[in-house]
């Protein structure tokens, strides 16, 4: 184990997490096969006594940093990345299951591959039970297919990444963007240069609840989107065209009626296994 990077993990909860999916999270990082020596979870505002019981179980290896008001998840973890101590730092979901070979395959893939400064996974969904699907949401593991989704879609599993803390600072951190402060700063790594990969293999158990497919409908995500595509364009990564037409799919999804978008996610944006 002495040969072992280290790295930290990085989580954020707030008020509206469920206590019993935490444990199950902090769970999955505590019985990697490759052990954390710094793991930070976030308190994003107030939670009540219930989630801060969970925590208080885990206060021998996790260091909790509470902020005194919801801040969003891009503030929450901007907060994070500046107080985490290792170079390698994986994001974890306060609702998700990592399988305990995860940071190990991912911390062998940044080592063998110096110039990649972020590394995902697929991931596989279960629902509000715990209990796997068939369902999995693959990514693209080049670069240039990396490049190719990103004009249109996130190309990295957010749950699943383990990145460089030195690129995501160089990259300007975290953004507070409504659900989409992840996929701003990878099209930001891009921009400055810096390589994405994928792992073809799911890496994180993502939970899907009955609301998953609604609240993507939440059209406050349209004007974060455009946000986005507003700076692809003045950064030349996209046309004039693209922009027009990444902003009226993107409001097309949205507004779509939530058992269309369902059958699309599952149907057309997932694999089966």
């Amino acid at each position: 184990m002495a040969n072992v990077t280290p790295y930290s993990v990085l989580m954020t909860v707030y008020q509206n997490d469920k206590p019993e999916y935490l444990k199950e999270a902090i769970e999955s990082i505590v019985q990697q096969t490759v052990p954390t020596n710094d793991f930070h979870i976030i308190a994003d505002g107030p939670i009540d006594t219930e989630l801060q019981s969970v925590l208080d179980q885990y206060t021998n290896i996790i260091k909790i940093t509470h902020l005194s008001k919801n801040k969003g998840l891009g503030e929450a973890l901007k907060i994070g990345v500046e107080l985490v101590q290792n170079e390698f730092v994986a994001r974890m979901d306060a609702d998700d299951v990592s399988v305990p070979q995860r940071m190990a395959l991912q911390i062998d893939f940044l080592n063998k591959n110096p110039t990649v400064a972020a590394v995902s996974s697929d991931l596989i969904e279960m629902n509000e039970d715990g209990v796997l699907t068939n369902k999995v949401k693959e990514m693209p593991q080049t670069m240039s297919d990396i490049k190719k989704m990103m004009i249109y879609r996130n190309p990295i599993n957010h749950p699943a990444v383990l990145f460089r803390k030195s690129a995501v600072l160089a990259s300007g951190n975290y953004i507070g963007l409504y659900k989409q402060e992840d996929y701003f700063l990878w099209i930001r790594m891009i921009q400055q240069g810096f390589e994405l990969a994928n792992i073809h293999q799911p890496l994180v158990q993502m939970r899907m609840g009955a609301s998953s497919y609604s609240r993507r409908g939440d059209m406050n995500i349209y004007h974060s989107s455009k946000v986005v595509s507003k700076y692809m364009l003045d950064h030349h990564m996209i046309s004039i065209r693209v922009y027009l037409m990444r902003n009226l799919l993107k409001w097309l999804t949205l507004r779509m009626p939530n058992g269309l978008r369902k059958f699309i996610y599952q149907n057309i944006l997932r694999k089966e296994t």
